[in-house]
């Protein structure tokens, strides 16, 4: 007496299909974890490269604005801290706090009018400096990344303004020269 083969599936065809779908499902997942990883690295990086783009706008702007600054030359080492003042009385102030560039300004009195900070890229060694060029000061900030090497370091061009270059805040009229 022959069997009537009933429809449907053997266990083994059904493990295959299952153990198939479960390696599809592992390297789904291994490759979605990849692509976060890459998405929050390329966000992370994008923040850095605004924040720093941010902050070289605005120290050229205040530095051009500026008709004095402290250190200057008289101290050519470079510095962690920077103090512009400004002719309209109110005094700027950058300095490195805990992995962020903090401005601060200010008037004489010491009333503060505007705080920001500005995220550094990691492992970054930001610094004041100031350079001589025949007629003009020049200041310049910098930051030396230290790279994966230990003991090695690469110079980001960093920032780099003339100083009291703008001088519209000098003129009590109003009008910009």
């Amino acid at each position: 007496m022959r069997r009537k083969r009933r429809p449907g599936y053997v266990i083994v065809e059904l493990m295959l299909v299952m153990s198939a779908l479960v390696i599809i499902f592992g390297v789904c997942v291994v490759l979605m974890h990849g692509l976060m990883k890459l998405d929050r690295a390329g966000r992370a990086h994008l923040a850095e490269a605004s924040s720093r783009d941010r902050l070289a706008r605005q120290f050229r702007v205040d530095v051009r604005s500026a008709s004095r600054s402290k250190p200057g030359l008289e101290d050519p080492t470079p510095s962690d801290h920077l103090e512009l003042d400004r002719p309209d009385g109110h005094v700027i102030e950058y300095r490195v706090h805990k992995g962020r560039i903090v401005r601060d300004e200010h008037d004489k009195g010491g009333q503060v009018f505007s705080h920001e900070a500005y995220r550094l890229p990691s492992r970054a060694l930001p610094r004041f400096q100031f350079r001589q060029d025949e007629k003009a000061l020049f200041v310049l900030l910098q930051w030396n990344l230290e790279t994966a090497r230990e003991g090695t370091r690469s110079s980001d061009p960093g920032s780099e303004a003339l100083l009291g270059k703008d001088l519209r805040f000098a003129d009590t009229q109003g009008s910009a020269r």
